[in-house]
């Protein structure tokens, strides 16, 4: 019963050192203070017949070490992710900007503040906040576009002169807004008014 016992234990450390070797990276998932408890358990439980050698416990110790400088470089690696994050926000200040909030919704405007939550960069657009991840454009034609498009919409119903295509004035009651080539057209019965023609906006009667 008792060489049983003892072999069914050394099956089990035969078992474990193999592991050990063969998948490294299962310890890449373990902080420093799992990796010490992990040691010191085995240790306890260890056959006392067959204790682990030397060589077993240096191979272990190296892994405590090889761990602690993973954690180290890691951490150092983060805060250096971060201060450049901080600097490439910190240049976007007074810029205008095309991003998610965090509830997925598009915003647009010029940035006026920048901090960090969390280890998380943030841009500040009026009351909006915006991870510095999901910013799509940076003062772009896309920007200007939504921006341009927002200013049509708004002379929805309002009447308008302006030059169309061929340089003609146009004169009535905006009735749609739309894109086109980049360049956002109000709509004008059968005529169409390039924004950046608009001369004079008057409300309608």
């Amino acid at each position: 019963m008792s060489t049983s016992t003892i072999g069914g234990v050394q099956g089990q450390a035969v078992q474990q050192t193999p592991n050990t070797v063969a998948e490294p990276d299962a310890f890449n998932k373990l902080d420093l203070g799992q990796f010490i408890k992990l040691l010191v358990t085995e240790m306890q439980n260890q056959d006392p017949l067959n204790p682990m050698d030397n060589s077993e416990i240096l191979q272990q110790i190296s892994q405590i070490k090889a761990i602690a400088s993973n954690d180290k470089m890691t951490n150092t690696l983060s805060a250096m992710q971060l201060q450049q994050n901080m600097a490439s926000a910190g240049m976007l200040l007074n810029q205008n900007v095309r991003g998610l909030n965090a509830n997925g919704d598009t915003i647009v405007g010029k940035v006026d503040k920048v901090s960090v939550a969390g280890n998380k960069v943030q841009l500040h657009i009026g009351d909006e906040t915006l991870d510095l991840k999901n910013i799509a454009e940076i003062d772009g034609n896309a920007v200007q576009l939504e921006q341009n498009l927002a200013s049509g919409n708004s002379l929805l119903n309002q009447i308008v002169k302006g030059l169309n295509a061929a340089g003609e004035l146009v004169a009535g009651k905006v009735d749609k807004v739309s894109v086109d080539g980049n360049k956002v057209q109000l709509h004008v019965g059968a005529q169409k008014v390039d924004m950046r023609n608009v001369t004079e906006i008057d409300d309608a009667p």
